[in-house]
């Protein structure tokens, strides 16, 4: 399943929790969000966004994907990282290090909810890297 972001040990925290018996039920891409609007999802990686010397030729997307669980808490990240036409591609770990620490530290997430039940859901953000730059944070 290509949401699915099974547990790892060796990455994951063992105090986040999921809601629903992961063999038993996806999550799905539900209408999980965050409080704060695009622009200030934006403002809120770039303004602390540090340049890292020597990846001024690293150009690509950083995408990060997690879980939002039916408490609205975060876990389970994952990291890929392409270049402009995608294949993949290793960031330095200056720049993937840092989107991480913010993507983790991001707080004010609403669970998915369907049928006035939430559920564990699916998010990702891609971070748009030019010249070593953060210029842009999708969706």
């Amino acid at each position: 399943m290509v949401f699915h972001i099974p547990f790892d040990p060796k990455l994951d925290d063992p105090a986040f929790s999921l809601c629903e018996i992961e063999s038993l039920h996806p999550y799905y891409s539900t209408n999980a969000r965050n409080r704060k609007d695009k622009r200030e999802l934006v403002g809120y990686f770039t303004a602390s966004f540090k340049d890292v010397k020597g990846t001024e030729t690293q150009s690509g997307f950083v995408v990060i994907r997690f879980i939002i669980n039916c408490q609205g808490q975060t876990g389970r990240f994952r990291i890929e990282s392409f270049d402009k036409n995608y294949h993949p591609l290793t960031f330095n770990k200056g720049i993937t290090d840092q989107l991480l620490a913010r993507t983790k530290n991001l707080k004010d997430w609403i669970p998915g909810q369907y049928e006035n039940r939430m559920f564990d859901s699916y998010f990702y953000f891609c971070f748009k890297i030019k010249n070593g730059k953060l210029i842009d944070v999708l969706p």
